[in-house]
């Protein structure tokens, strides 16, 4: 398993996206994803 963390400036927003672009034949997921 591939854990991969991100951390970000505070921002204002209405909307959020995730977009992944996956090698050929492989699936993926989120796990976790918390927004405070």
């Amino acid at each position: 398993m591939c854990i991969i963390t991100f951390f970000f400036h505070p921002v204002k927003t209405k909307g959020l996206k995730i977009a992944a672009q996956l090698q050929k034949g492989a699936s993926g997921g989120v796990i976790e994803w918390k927004v405070n």
